[in-house]
């Protein structure tokens, strides 16, 4: 049925299609055809009815009309769409998107919808763009220690327009112990790094944030490979280590994470991790360890028998008739023999306190070298020896002899006593933490206590070692074993030494004053965080502070005596509390020594207090250049509490600090001049000279042209063994 007609001749559509419609009074009818057609559209609403956009944001419309029985449809896909502004917005009539538009700029537009001649409509404001997103550059950047990056931040804004959002955002970095950011004038987006590692730098405005990695890294500069040019015998090994140093100064052990290899793998193989190189056959090999482009080399020999390298006699400095015989520690050798004679070519008898299986652990190791005492000698003789390392294949070749210089010196035995035979008890190791719980810097590292000597004259004095820059206790243990054996009681503490101090105050030599200060008893300017007298330590890339007196050298000895007064360690009739005045060094009674920056603060600990006496091993290097010229500490100039004549020093002059003349511009302000016959007086030169010990004023200040041991650092030639007479001038004198 296609319609149903009322009585009152009403036509209601049921479907569509065709019927007749008949119409009848008494015997006569008439009709008409009807045709129902499908429903149409009478009306149209678009949604939204009115709503508004920033410039470059899209805005869906749809579109539901209303037909003529009365239904409702979706009409968005079937409608045609137009804008009345299309230079404010567009509308989309493709399939999928029918509806969409899409705003190009500020305005007002109306949204039509057409069907079957039907429209609806909707009204559009489009407003000015806004920040749609920040971008932060550059994007996952490295920078080494030390070092800054510039980061921007840029807005994107939905209309497509981009603003430099720099000085206007909030900048922060996720660990400030990696890198710090700035906010104020000036530094904003300026990242400094603090430490190695990697932080998040994010730009914050409103809800919305960018963000962009940052890694700090101590770049490499060299990989420094060791031993040098070592020899070994057939089917036996040898252990590389590698050392890289970087930007910042510092060192590390990477033997476990260079890439090694060798040469000639006939000769000797090595794994290509781990250093271990295992030799093949007699001949001569190059072992590299490489890290990307930067590598480092040593020479590698192979012989059934390899003979001792690097073999040396040091020049004796004082007048015991002693003389120190160095050689390389030889891979694969069981003991050495060491023979002497007074003609270089014939007449040589065997050195027994040198010699043989039973005296290998007499023979002392400095390093990677042996060191041996040869006792009881004439002085002012010339003596030649030569070594041979034996193995389990038997001895090699004696070595080309080396020979001494002979010296003059006014010295008595007394004055420089021989210490053959003086036995050291075993040293007190004690974890930092321990001594003090305060202590922050290396607080898992040992601090050590010496007792004096048993049987040797007891002095009641204290010698405390100071570790140099990155150094940690034992420092100068050769120095620390001389004292023992002299009679005085040694501790060795650590403290805030990891920057040196010439590396902080470059420029600025005001600047040691004020960080040896805070770095003696965190006091000071150098004491508070930011401070433009403190210079910049090249660790953080701010300026040097110390807050914390657990990390500073007079609170170390303090704690330290007082750690071992009060438990138990008052042994061989030592009373560590007598360093003590209360809890205060008893500094009188105290000698302070050190290497390098150690010695720097045993010197500056003697302009503050009056202390026993000060020893500096390559120290004090304090002074820096200024208009080209090497200037001194400014506190140098200032009145010392100590007497000068208790001040000594040693450096060697293979030292690059001693050759670019930094030494004597800190000895010529710090006090060691002619006129007080404290200039320089060198030792183990082409025309040696021995200790002046009781005519005249004797120089408290040395160089020595000693040969540069194993790390062929001229720095650390005052560590060595053979100075042993001057380590003593400088206890005793």
């Amino acid at each position: 049925m296609v319609v149903v007609v009322t009585s009152n001749a009403l036509a209601t559509s049921l479907t569509t299609g065709t019927a007749t419609i008949t119409a009848a009074l008494g015997g006569i009818s008439g009709s008409a055809l009807l045709t129902v057609t499908t429903a149409s559209v009478v009306s149209i609403t678009v949604s939204p009815s009115t709503t508004a956009i920033p410039s470059g944001l899209n805005q869906a419309f749809s579109a539901v009309g209303t037909f003529t029985d009365g239904s409702m449809q979706n009409v968005t896909n079937s409608a045609y769409w137009t804008s009345s502004v299309p230079g404010v917005a567009t509308v989309s009539n493709t399939s999928g998107s029918s509806g969409l538009v899409s705003s190009t700029s500020s305005g007002n537009t109306v949204i039509n919808a057409v069907l079957g001649g039907v429209s609806g409509s909707g009204n559009l404001t489009v407003t000015s763009g806004i920040l749609a997103a920040i971008e932060i550059s550059p994007q996952g950047t490295t920078i080494p220690i030390g070092g800054s990056e510039q980061f921007l931040a840029t807005g994107l804004y939905t209309d497509g327009s981009t603003a430099n959002l720099t000085t206007s955002v909030t900048w922060a970095s996720s660990s400030a112990a990696v890198a710090t950011i700035g906010n104020s004038s000036g530094s904003q987006g300026m990242a400094t790094s603090a430490g190695s590692g990697t932080t998040v730098i994010s730009a914050t405005s409103g809800s919305l944030a960018g963000s962009a990695s940052l890694a700090v890294q101590d770049l490499l500069v060299s990989i420094t490979v060791s031993p040098g040019n070592v020899s070994i015998v057939p089917a036996t090994t040898q252990q590389f280590t590698a050392t890289a140093t970087y930007t910042s100064g510092l060192t590390n052990d990477v033997t476990g994470s260079v890439l090694w290899s060798s040469s000639s793998p006939a000769v000797a193989t090595i794994a290509a991790s781990g250093g271990l190189a295992t030799s093949q056959a007699n001949g001569q090999t190059v072992i590299t360890a490489s890290l990307g482009s930067i590598g480092g080399s040593v020479n590698l020999a192979v012989s059934p028998t390899p003979a001792p390298t690097n073999f040396r006699v040091d020049i004796s400095d004082g007048t015991t008739g002693q003389l120190f015989v160095s050689w390389n520690t030889m891979n694969g050798a069981s003991y050495y023999n060491l023979q002497r004679s007074t003609n270089p070519t014939s007449g040589y008898s065997k050195v027994t306190a040198c010699s043989g299986l039973a005296n290998l652990k007499t023979t002392e190791t400095i390093s990677v070298m042996q060191a041996c005492r040869n006792n009881g000698l004439t002085v002012g003789t010339t003596y030649y020896y030569e070594v041979q390392a034996c193995y389990s294949t038997g001895c090699s070749s004696f070595s080309a002899p080396a020979a001494n210089v002979p010296i003059t010196s006014n010295c008595t035995a007394a004055q420089m006593p021989s210490m053959a035979g003086v036995a050291t008890l075993p040293a007190v190791a004690i974890v930092s933490s321990t001594v003090d719980p305060n202590i922050e810097f290396l607080p898992n590292n040992y601090q050590y206590a010496y007792y004096a000597s048993p049987g040797v004259p007891r002095r009641n004095l204290l010698f405390v070692d100071l570790p140099g820059s990155d150094e940690t206790c034992p420092a100068a243990s050769a120095l620390n074993n001389t004292a023992e054996k002299l009679g005085f009681d040694v501790i060795c503490v650590n403290y805030s030494n990891l920057s040196a101090q010439d590396n902080i105050c470059v420029g600025n030599a005001a600047c040691f004053g004020n960080v040896s200060q805070a770095k003696e008893n965190a006091t000071g300017v150098c004491s508070i965080p930011g401070q433009s007298q403190c210079g910049i330590d090249p660790h953080t890339g701010q300026p040097y502070y110390l807050s914390n007196p657990s990390d500073a050298v007079t609170q170390r000895i303090s704690m330290m005596l007082q750690y071992l007064n009060t438990n138990g360690y008052n042994q061989n009739a030592t009373n560590w509390g007598n360093y003590l005045s209360g809890t205060t060094p008893l500094w009188q009674n105290i000698l302070l020594g050190g290497h390098s920056q150690g010695g720097d603060m045993a010197t500056f600990t003697a302009y503050e207090q009056v202390v026993a006496r000060a020893i500096n091993l390559s120290g004090p290097p304090q002074a820096t250049l200024v208009n080209n010229v090497e200037v001194g500490a400014t506190y140098f100039s200032s009145l010392m509490a100590t007497s000068i004549r208790n001040v000594y020093g040693l450096v060697s002059v293979d030292d690059s600090l001693y050759q670019d003349g930094v030494f004597a511009a800190v000895w010529q302000v710090l006090g060691f001049t002619p006129a007080n016959n404290d200039a320089e007086v060198k030792l183990n030169t082409s025309t040696p000279i021995g200790l002046n010990c009781s005519s005249g004023t004797p120089s408290h200040n040395f160089s020595t042209s000693a040969p540069v041991g194993p790390d062929g650092d001229g720095h650390d030639v005052p560590l060595y063994l053979w100075n042993e007479d001057i380590y003593k001038f400088m206890l005793i004198d």
